[in-house]
């Protein structure tokens, strides 16, 4: 179920279990519910989901419950909150009425809670196995691990060219951890440019970032002559 005016999505588990969540972007600091199941004046002071949550989760705020259990029939009544730098905002109220298709949603969804392990261990092998693919690709040109950050007249506007890249990652909360994982950096007079460690650290910001951060691939930017030497 999709809310369009808050951009919220609610997902029932089966055969228990709620997922609350919305898609996280940099100018939003959190995100909470309040939520009532079949609620009635005499429950006033009841809430059966009341949750706020500041850390993205695989790019989105999530909020998880595993024991609510809502059947056919039952009545959904939610509003949600965001924390944005403009401030905060409450979204309007919003009732549903579980009917069958919202039921036959749930049957399609798993209600154990992801391992975690297992997860880092699947993205890790996913990442591994790129590489090699990347390695053994007998291609005329393999892609490089070089980025580009656009900006004219950069040599008069950047003093430190490394800083300048680490200070654009590290805005983006995702893209954090790969602030150490800048090898080495360029200046030329239409931006800067980085090489990463690896082929998928320049894959991760380029889908992460490339909205948020204006950042290019460098081998889509025909216009500019090959890297200087590193600074």
């Amino acid at each position: 179920m999709f809310s369009r005016s808050s951009k919220v999505n609610i997902e029932l588990l089966n055969p228990q279990g709620i997922h609350i969540w919305t898609k996280y972007k940099p100018h939003h600091y959190g995100f909470g519910v309040e939520l009532y199941i079949n609620p009635s004046t005499a429950d006033l002071g009841r809430c059966d989901l009341c949750r706020n949550v500041t850390t993205p989760v695989d790019g989105k705020f999530l909020i998880q419950d595993d024991t609510i259990v809502v059947k056919l029939g039952d009545t959904i009544r939610y509003r949600t909150v965001k924390d944005k730098v403009s401030g905060t905002k409450w979204y309007p109220w919003k009732t549903i009425v579980i009917d069958k298709h919202f039921l036959n949603q749930a049957e399609n969804m798993c209600a154990l809670q992801c391992d975690s392990t297992g997860h880092r261990a699947t993205v890790n092998f996913l990442e591994q196995y790129i590489r090699n693919m990347l390695d053994s690709c007998d291609l005329p040109e393999q892609p490089s691990d070089h980025l580009f950050f656009p900006l004219p007249n950069a040599p008069a506007l950047v003093g430190d060219p490394k800083r300048f890249v680490q200070a654009r990652l590290y805005s983006v909360d995702l893209l954090r951890p790969l602030v150490d994982r800048v090898e080495s950096v360029f200046l030329l007079q239409e931006g800067v440019g980085c090489k990463m460690q690896s082929v998928v650290d320049k894959l991760k910001i380029l889908e992460l970032g490339r909205d948020q951060l204006g950042v290019v691939d460098y081998d889509e930017v025909l216009f500019i002559p090959g890297p200087s030497a590193d600074l």
